[in-house]
């Protein structure tokens, strides 16, 4: 799930410090949201590798010949130290996105890639369960007075779509916009209608424009009853 093309290596020897970036912390809830920010921050840092392995801890201990005697030695592997350096700036780095109930379990791990692969056992069989659960919200989500009004059912539909595309299930563009259509109520049946036979390409952008036009319209209309 937390597969990367990482390079090997970073692009240089030296040790890279963690800035401090704004990332939302992981809770129970948002394990695809949290994902789909570290990934691209980590491997824009060279620093992927440490998490999925790619860049593996080297040896402690080295054997290095004497070029005059022949003489074969121990040695402390200055790689080693350098490595386990880097992998605690990304473990520290990793703790800190994750709230108090996360990070428990947890924090008695000694290596990025550890906790990596715990989060991700912990979390994968319920992001599975979303994605399922993403679905039904989506067949049976509606936009009807009491409830949302038409602009914030298209941004409730367009954010679990969003999930969706996070989570490596994206939809067709156009199953996004039968959805949206769909549970209009028969207030917006005319704007259905007009969506529908469209024959040219239209963008979610266009579709919000439109659909703020008519609410807006369908606002005036009632007012004036009203008056």
């Amino acid at each position: 799930m937390f597969s990367s093309n990482s390079p090997a290596t970073p692009p240089h020897s030296s040790v890279i410090s963690m800035p401090f970036v704004a990332i939302i912390k992981l809770n129970h809830d948002n394990f695809l949201l949290w994902k789909a920010q570290l990934i691209p921050y980590f491997r824009g840092q060279y620093l992927f590798g440490y998490i999925d392995g790619s860049i593996p801890k080297p040896p402690k201990i080295i054997s290095v010949t004497h070029p005059e005697t022949f003489v074969v030695s121990k040695r402390l592997n200055p790689s080693y130290s350098q490595w386990v350096r880097q992998d605690n700036l990304i473990l520290s780095t990793l703790m800190t996105f994750l709230l108090e109930p996360i990070l428990a379990p947890v924090v008695t791990y000694t290596s990025s890639k550890v906790v990596w692969n715990a989060l991700d056992d912990t979390f994968s069989s319920r992001s599975r369960a979303r994605i399922l659960q993403i679905g039904t919200q989506l067949a049976t989500a509606t936009a009807t007075k009491g409830s949302k009004t038409a602009t914030d059912y298209f941004h409730y539909i367009k954010r679990l779509t969003d999930e969706l595309v996070v989570a490596g299930q994206p939809l067709n563009h156009n199953d996004i916009i039968t959805y949206i259509l769909a549970g209009l109520s028969h207030e917006y049946d005319s704007f259905v209608v007009s969506i529908s036979a469209r024959t040219d390409d239209i963008t979610l952008e266009e579709i919000y424009s439109l659909l703020l036009t008519s609410e807006a319209r369908l606002s005036r209309h009632q007012l004036t009853s009203i008056i």
